[in-house]
């Protein structure tokens, strides 16, 4: 995350590039120099530690799990949100806390943290007393946090399937305050469901409903149930849900471990025709599921016929799609990064352009000059490519062809997008951030 212009006491104007681990610590940093850090803020203390991974059986985060969702900022209150998982030793016990740190200083605000805490009505076989509370041990923050209309959403998943009850979450607080405003539960009655999208935010509408897919879990709404395994949800400003989408195999998805919700879900801006407000969603199952989010469509036994186009990427996908000037880019496992035109509320049926390299995994974003010079920037492992977005034929860059291993990455994290800013991109990696830019 990039803020220009922010006033360090003492040190002057920057702009500042922060960074998170899982060490529970946040780093600021000039963005534009290699210097030491501007301020630095650890979230452990004498006996207060990361969660170890071997404490929850994680075999994806390791050695330990401190801070995983993107944090979120809100500059016109100079304010980061991040949520960090903690253990004390004595007892031992376990927290999610949620933070609002000021970004001038790394400061605490707002009276924090607090404990992410709370659960809604349910009959699920973690229930305590009729209530379905969410877990500090075996719940896990992995999705990006989101701010709209002064709403901060925290979404929650579990760890790694390891537990034989864990469910998906959204939790709203109030961002000038800290107070909870709302706890939503995808699987009140069952279990799974999580929120977890290959760590991916979740997008916010105009009016403050949030979009999230959620993983392998129970799938019962369209048999009188409340449980919303392997779906597409839309959940107000106030945490009620508002709509759904799954499709006609979300039980045969959610039992072969194919999630709807390994990546996460798209909002085009307004469109002409027939559908003006689209959500695309995808996953495991290789398609592109084109939504109408005014009306998603809920659930069709015969086929996913109700929505407004169905698309077939030939892979699962686990990289959140981008969009720019009337396209929108996907990145299949182990295919190529491919590009669909949208025209008057539809995609294209077959694609418009691809890349002549074929990845195993690449997480995706865009940078431009307005809507111009649009570049596509991919991140596969620790290795950065860049694609012309008008033709992917073109690749621009890629880490390998510098001459003596100029431009080698450190070892690369997991889930990672490439963050452009001010003609500069960021890799966070396992050990470092390694910055590129024009020479």
């Amino acid at each position: 995350m990039v803020v220009p212009k922010v006033a360090i006491p003492g040190m002057g104007t920057h702009d500042v590039v922060y960074i998170a681990t899982e060490n529970n610590s946040l780093y600021a940093f000039d963005a534009a120099t290699k210097q030491a850090p501007l301020w630095h803020v650890s979230f452990n203390s004498p006996g207060i530690t990361p969660v170890p991974a071997a404490d929850t059986n994680e075999g994806l985060i390791a050695p330990q799990i401190g801070i995983t969702g993107t944090p979120v900022i809100d500059v016109a209150s100079g304010t980061l949100y991040v949520v960090a998982d903690t253990k004390t030793t004595a007892g031992p016990s376990y927290a999610h806390h949620l933070h609002a740190l000021d970004l001038a200083t790394g400061a605490e605000k707002l009276g924090g943290p607090v404990v992410l805490s709370g659960g809604v009505p349910g009959m699920a076989g973690d229930a305590v007393g009729g209530m379905v509370s969410i877990s500090p041990l075996h719940g896990g923050q992995k999705a990006g946090l989101a701010l709209s209309g002064g709403i901060l959403y925290v979404p929650l998943a579990g760890h790694g399937d390891r537990w034989k009850y864990w469910h998906g979450w959204i939790f709203g607080y109030d961002a000038a305050t800290l107070a909870q405003k709302f706890v939503w539960c995808s699987t009140p009655d069952a279990n799974a469901g999580a929120i977890w999208q290959s760590a991916a935010g979740i997008p916010i509408d105009s009016a403050g409903n949030a979009f999230a897919e959620t993983g392998n879990g129970t799938f019962d709404m369209n048999t009188g149930g409340r449980d919303l395994g392997d779906s597409l949800v839309k959940v107000s400003a106030a945490g009620t849900l508002v709509d759904w989408f799954a499709p006609h195999d979300a039980v045969a998805l959610g039992n072969a471990d194919a999630d709807l919700g390994s990546a996460g879900p798209i909002l085009l801006p307004d469109q002409t025709g027939a559908h003006p407000h689209l959500a695309i969603a995808t996953g495991k199952p290789g398609y592109l599921y084109v939504v109408d989010r005014d009306q998603m469509g809920h659930f069709n036994a015969a086929g996913d016929t109700q929505i407004v186009q169905k698309i077939n990427v030939g892979a699962s996908v686990f990289s959140t799609p981008v969009y720019f000037n009337g396209r929108l880019y996907v990145s299949p496992n182990r295919g190529a990064i491919t590009a669909f035109s949208v025209t008057a509320g539809q995609l294209s049926a077959a694609p418009i352009s691809q890349s002549a390299k074929t990845f195993g995994m690449a997480f995706l974003s865009v940078s431009s000059n307005g809507a111009t010079g649009g570049i596509v920037w991919a991140l596969q492992g620790s290795t950065l490519y860049a694609y012309d977005a008008t033709d992917l034929t073109k690749e621009l860059y890629d880490a390998n062809q510098a001459p003596g291993n100029r431009d080698a990455p450190g070892p690369g994290g997991k889930f990672v997008v490439p963050t452009v800013a001010n003609g500069r991109v960021y890799v966070a990696g396992q050990t470092e951030v390694d910055v590129y830019g024009a020479m």
